[in-house]
């Protein structure tokens, strides 16, 4: 898919536009299935461009005349950042075994099967100085055992 979601809201950001929290310009997903027989063996493989998002950009402090401070954070314009682009490939493999009274499927899967590290969201630590930034990253590589049993 190639495509944009804008949001236009007159009582904010300054009612300009700005991309959509759920904006991805560019999403490819490409599935591969293969029955040999009894086994079954399957591909996916998805790329999309990074999600929409609003980062700080600055902090500063402002000291009240009681004594207390409080602090103000300066954000980017809404949405006008981008995560890193999201890709990963999952594979699987599986066989069916059959009698007369019940059917039975064993198979493994691999999500992320290249354990590309996936940034769902990125952390900011105005406490420190530089301001520090991390990056939460989605699962990585992760194989799945499992078996399903069916009575007839």
């Amino acid at each position: 898919t190639l495509g944009r979601v804008d949001h236009t809201f007159p009582a904010f950001n300054d009612g300009e536009p700005f991309p959509a929290d759920h904006d991805r310009k560019h999403e490819i997903n490409v599935v591969a299935q293969m029955n040999f027989g009894v086994w079954n063996i399957a591909a996916t493989w998805v790329f999309a461009s990074g999600k929409a998002y609003t980062a700080p950009e600055s902090q500063y402090f402002v000291d009240m005349l009681d004594g207390q401070s409080f602090s103000y954070i300066h954000v980017s314009d809404k949405n006008a950042n981008r995560l890193p682009d999201y890709q990963r490939l999952d594979l699987s493999a599986s066989r069916k075994f059959e009698s007369n009274s019940w059917s039975t499927e064993v198979g493994i899967s691999v999500f992320n099967a290249y354990n590309y590290k996936n940034v769902w969201y990125r952390e900011y630590n105005l406490d420190t100085y530089p301001v520090t930034v991390s990056d939460a990253v989605m699962l990585g590589f992760t194989p799945t055992f499992y078996v399903q049993v069916n009575l007839r």
